[in-house]
This record gives structure tokens, sequence and C-alpha cells, in this order.
């Protein structure tokens, strides 16, 4: 006798996961992102539309790492109003990407300690590709002060500063 599976996967344990609020996130262009982005990252991705739907993962998550990625939202800014909340939950000012074409947020996220900001998918891919780690999220942030003549407020120590995370018994 000989057994052959139906179907074979894998579990990985991902050291972050991506959170990404945008109100339109189910418009074409962004749903194409998403896609594009999900075959392309072997790390969780959540698309949320609100900040509300986006603090809710952020809560049930609160002891793992991630990548928060943000709309502006308008004249009501509600992406300064996700990174804002989101950093009182997690008690550190970890790197954040507001993405959006429209260039007057820069005037609240060059206020904001390690949050950058472009307009560019390019930028967005790579940022998502990005390595969770100091170095490289620093370089991509001197990256994108140079490319397009931003100023960030960047604080290397808080980059990547997660004070509530656990750490894993597969870490070092």
């Amino acid at each position: 006798y000989q057994i052959i599976p139906v179907y074979s996967f894998t579990i990985m344990r991902k050291d972050h996961y991506i959170l990404w609020k945008d109100e339109n996130v189910d418009n074409s262009e962004n749903q194409r992102y998403f896609n594009e982005i999900s075959k392309k990252t072997q790390v969780n991705i959540y698309n949320t539309k609100s900040v509300d739907q986006a603090l809710d993962v952020i809560k049930r998550k609160q002891r793992v790492k991630f990548k928060l990625i943000t709309n502006g939202g308008g004249i009501e800014q509600t992406g300064r109003k996700l990174i804002d909340a989101a950093r009182e939950i997690s008690q550190s000012a970890f790197v954040c990407l507001v993405f959006a074409y429209d260039e007057r947020h820069l005037e609240w996220v060059s206020q904001r300690t390690n949050v950058l900001f472009t307009s560019s998918s390019d930028e967005f891919r790579k940022f998502i590709s990005l390595d969770l780690n100091e170095d490289a999220i620093y370089n991509f942030a001197i990256e994108l002060q140079n490319k397009y003549g931003y100023h960030f407020k960047i604080n290397k120590s808080q980059l990547l500063s997660f004070p509530l995370t656990s750490r894993s018994s597969y870490d070092g």
C-alpha cells in the first residue's frame, strides 16, 4: 500500500507581518498591488479600509513586529490618526510608510519620527520587500530623502523597536 498526499504545504513562522490601510483598498489599482505583493512576499499581508479595522489587527497581534503602510487619508488625515494610535498601542516610534499621491501629507509626515512618505509605487514595493532590519530600513529612508529631497526625522534606534513583542524561542 502507498499513500499519496493530495496536498502538501509548509508552515513558516515569520518575524513580522505587513499591515496596509487604505480606504480605497478595493479599487483596481490597489487590488493589482495587493495581488502582486501577495504573490511575491512570504509574510502575511493584512489590508484594511479603516483605522478601526487596522487597530483591531494590531491589538490582536500585539506581540508581533510589523510594517505599517497607510495612505494619507484625505482631509481627515486618517493615516496620521492610524500611525499615532498604532504607536500608542505598540509603545514605540517604529517605521511607517505613507503611500499617497498628495504631497500635502508631507506636512504632518515630516513632523513625526520614523514616518516615511512616497508617491511612487516602486518605492512602495521596495518597502514591502525589505528585510526587517535596521540597516535596510535606514538605507531605504536615506534613499527616499536623497531621491526626493524630503526631510524625515529618522531615529535609527527606534526604527524597529517593538517593546511589546515577545522573542521567539527560535531567536538566538
